[in-house]
């Protein structure tokens, strides 16, 4: 739409509104067009936003940078919309990686021939030597079963 703009454009607009890219979906959205009057709304919402972000990135990155170098910190610190939390989420899945602790835990997985057909079955262990996913830590307990 910007670019349409950019060009000076004034005539009709239709827009191709997607919600899957196989070729069905492509051909019956190309037949079905939406005039851009429907749209409008959403540009502008996104228009804003983009705006915004630029605002607030420019100058929140600047703020932080310059907090960061007062601690100490001698790098750039960019803020966003969209980037601040999403690092928050790598961060935190960092930070579980980091704590993960591997457990040994046993399991018992046969194929049994029944009725003419084979199937596989698992071992339920009991809840007394399991933990919270329903893992068997207790390595008798598995060997006495297998028995």
């Amino acid at each position: 739409r910007e670019i349409v703009e950019l060009c000076g454009y004034r005539g009709p607009i239709e827009r191709l509104w997607l919600s899957a890219l196989n070729d069905a979906s492509i051909r019956a959205a190309l037949g079905k067009l939406r005039p851009s009057a429907e749209t409008l709304s959403m540009y502008h919402s996104a228009l804003a936003r983009s705006r915004a972000d630029w605002l607030v990135g420019m100058n929140l990155s600047r703020l932080f940078t310059v907090l960061g170098r007062q601690a100490g910190y001698d790098g750039v610190l960019s803020v966003g919309r969209v980037q601040t939390p999403t690092l928050k989420l790598v961060v935190r899945r960092d930070r579980e990686i980091a704590r993960f602790v591997s457990v040994p835990y046993w399991a018992i997985a046969v194929s049994l021939f029944a009725g003419g057909s084979t199937f596989a079955a698992q071992w339920v262990p009991p809840d007394a030597c399991t933990d919270d996913a329903g893992r068997c830590l207790r390595q008798p307990v598995a060997q006495q079963t297998m028995q």
